[in-house]
């Protein structure tokens, strides 16, 4: 007699994912067929992965009598080298060499390990490289299809890709699977956000409403919405209350400000923006908003003093190494604005325009030794 045993989360997995099966089981001699019905939406792509995944368990289960010895040379050779390589990856990690990062872990992507994968797939964020790394998340979520971690990475992965229909299906899989995730409804919005869908946008938070009532978060993604699409009085109200909620989140106060000073309140914009910064010195935003405030009234030394505070807090800020080299440009200090300019052009050669603009108006003030610096700075901007 045959037998089939299913556990709860196979059983899970064929309804849900699958959507429909028919199932033969013979028992005695005699046939019956389990026919599941269509849950949702079928995904082909998805489905002939899972299909692929069982065929490739089938194979190594019948083959693993004549293979053991083998896989366990293989196994005991490979062992030993990737974790020397995730130990020197972690040590480069540690030191902020993410391309360091990525050649070590590179070759040890087949078999997958995990940890590998996801070391690189952060790696390639930080690269920017966002092909990468949503090849290394495919490879973790067709290898553990049930890891709704690796499934929301890969839907940002996706999403910061441009491929938002792909994004979108990944976020909608994990609320499938967990209708409690703030994380998924998130990256929703965050996807319908980017293309400027204003109907789906309030769609997902009025879910979000529905699910998680007077939710702090609900009110912070309103507030940021009804600023975005220009509905000043209403944000005004989300922002407060969203700030009542929740006094300890920077964006709220960045949005409330942003608010004022889009109703010509620059008075109270100011003092909202300009304190946002300094209680949240950490905050990306904050200092983005803050700093660029500082420079339209030409408040150079204050703007010096929030992108400075900024990168204290997080020295790999892009953004802040540029206002703190254009203002440091505008207060004559030429060096700080040429350091500036050198450590950034680590991570974006396309500044070098900006640098000859910037070395054309240093010899334009009379400073033709600086000038000729930041010429220099230019010419060598991306070369190692």
């Amino acid at each position: 007699m045959k037998s089939v045993f299913l556990n709860l989360k196979e059983l899970w997995l064929i309804t849900v994912i699958i959507g429909f099966l028919s199932l033969e089981i013979e028992i005695g001699g005699a046939t019956i067929v389990l026919n599941f019905a269509r849950a949702g939406d079928v995904d082909e792509q998805l489905l002939e992965s899972y299909k692929a995944e069982e065929k490739a368990a089938s194979n190594r289960a019948a083959g693993s009598d004549q293979s053991n010895g083998a896989s366990k040379k293989t196994t005991q050779a490979i062992g030993p080298a990737v974790k020397a390589a995730k130990n020197r990856a972690k040590a480069a990690w540690e030191k902020r060499d993410y391309k360091q990062v990525l050649i070590l872990l590179k070759p040890f992507v087949d078999p997958p390990d995990k940890e590998v994968l996801r070391l690189l797939a952060h790696a390639a964020e930080k690269e920017n490289d966002h092909g990468e790394r949503v090849r290394f998340l495919e490879v973790l979520t067709r290898t553990w299809p049930s890891s709704l971690e690796d499934r929301l990475a890969l839907g940002s992965a996706l999403r910061d890709s441009g491929k938002f229909d792909a994004a979108i299906e990944q976020f909608r899989f994990v609320l499938q699977s967990k209708p409690q995730s703030k994380q998924a409804y998130e990256g929703l919005l965050g996807v319908f956000e980017r293309q400027k869908n204003r109907y789906e946008a309030q769609a997902v938070l009025s879910d979000m409403a529905k699910r998680f009532g007077r939710d702090p978060d609900v009110f912070k993604h309103s507030c940021r919405l009804q600023y975005v699409e220009g509905l000043f009085a209403e944000a005004l109200k989300s922002c407060s209350r969203a700030i009542e909620l929740d006094f300890k989140t920077a964006e709220n106060h960045v949005y409330l400000g942003l608010v004022h000073l889009a109703r010509d309140n620059s008075k109270q914009a100011e003092k909202i923006l300009f304190a946002t910064a300094k209680r949240f010195p950490k905050s990306q935003l904050a200092a983005d908003a803050a700093g660029e405030l500082a420079e339209k009234q030409k408040l150079y030394e204050k703007a010096k003093s929030i992108y400075s505070s900024c990168l204290k807090s997080n020295a790999e800020s892009q953004s802040c190494w540029m206002g703190l080299s254009r203002v440091s440009f505008e207060l004559r200090d030429y060096q700080s604005a040429n350091d500036g300019y050198k450590t950034i052009c680590k991570w974006d050669q396309t500044i070098r325009g900006e640098i000859f603009k910037r070395a054309s108006l240093a010899r334009l003030a009379g400073s033709q030794e600086w000038s000729q610096k930041l010429r220099t700075t230019a010419e060598r901007c991306g070369q190692r």
